[in-house]
């Protein structure tokens, strides 16, 4: 679970990185399995089943659930591939959140006036 807000002013938009004036997305929780060599599909997932589009100023609340239909960095999904799903899930090293949107969904955001993004819980169970 991830509480987090937006702070800026109504007026600021915040866009992706990767195609100018694309809507953003995010935050998107991820997790990344050991040994990921940056190039091989299956070792990192996101949970592109709940993420918030466009990102706007406000409270939130992501509550993931680690059974749904993930997604993976390439064209793979949790429903379709269960078992490297799963062997990911067992031995992941990282987790987090990405923003983007455009061309991925971690390939960053940028805002056209002051915001800030604050975490104000994550928990994992």
């Amino acid at each position: 679970m991830m509480s987090y807000r937006i702070e800026a002013d109504p007026a600021v938009q915040i866009f992706a990185a990767s195609v100018p004036g694309a809507t953003s997305i995010g935050p998107t929780l991820y997790f990344q399995q050991v040994g990921d060599d940056w190039n091989t599909d299956g070792k990192r997932w996101w949970a592109t089943f709940n993420i918030r589009y466009p990102i706007t100023s406000g409270a939130y609340q992501l509550d993931i659930p680690f059974d749904a239909n993930w997604t993976s960095v390439f064209t793979m999904t949790a429903q379709a591939n269960p078992t490297q799903f799963q062997s990911a899930k067992l031995d992941a090293e990282r987790i987090g959140f990405t923003f983007g949107g455009g061309t991925g969904y971690g390939h960053g955001v940028y805002a056209n006036g002051p915001a800030r993004f604050v975490v104000t819980s994550f928990k994992i169970e």
